[in-house]
């Protein structure tokens, strides 16, 4: 599971991509309303400093770089899966576009079938998407496919 939040190598299914980050979405905003709740209010900023407003704040910053981060990483993975560099996710730095097209690539559209040079489908050698892109016929064409010689 850490290789999968932090990681930066391989593939990322759909399903995953969504599941991960509708999940960081709602610890995200845990976490800034309970730094909220910690930091100090608008009515008490001009009183001096305390460590507990400090520790809230780095506290925060801490957390919101390692979501950046988790981001980031499943991002590079499903741009893996589309076959494409993870350096794609720069395109959210142009605005509107980026992110319209991050959505589309990442979460609305399939990844590439069967391996790419990012490593193995994550949706495995064996499923209905790949089979239609068997040549052949028989368990021979499928075998040679992923890569195994037939049983007799």
């Amino acid at each position: 599971m850490l290789q999968a939040l932090f990681g930066f190598h391989g593939r990322m299914r759909r399903s995953r991509y969504w599941a991960i980050g509708v999940g960081l979405a709602i610890v995200t905003v845990l976490a800034v309303i309970a730094a909220a709740l910690l930091l100090p209010s608008p009515e008490t900023a001009d009183a001096p400093p305390t460590a507990t407003n400090a520790a809230g704040f780095a506290l925060l910053v801490a957390i919101l770089l390692m979501f950046a981060w988790i981001r980031l990483a499943i991002q590079t993975k499903r741009w893996h899966d589309r076959g494409r560099s993870g350096w794609w996710s720069l395109a959210t730095l142009i605005p509107f576009i980026g992110g319209v097209w991050m959505f589309v690539e990442c979460g609305v559209l399939d990844g590439t079938v069967g391996p790419n040079k990012y490593g193995p489908s994550p949706k495995g050698p064996l499923n209905a998407r790949d089979r239609r892109c068997w040549t052949g016929r028989g368990r021979e064409s499928a075998a040679r496919f992923v890569g195994m010689a037939p049983s007799p």
